[in-house]
């Protein structure tokens, strides 16, 4: 689906099961930063 997309980006939470917001909560984070500031420019 990112491919889809000319900006789109495929994010990998390998260290996560159904939960990611739980399991790896800085990864998802960091993707709304990244998701935000694209979205500034």
């Amino acid at each position: 689906m990112a491919a889809m997309s000319r900006n789109g980006k495929l994010v990998i939470a390998a260290h996560s099961g159904h939960h990611v917001h739980l399991d790896e909560p800085e990864l998802v984070i960091k993707s709304i930063r990244e998701v935000l500031v694209a979205a500034q420019k």
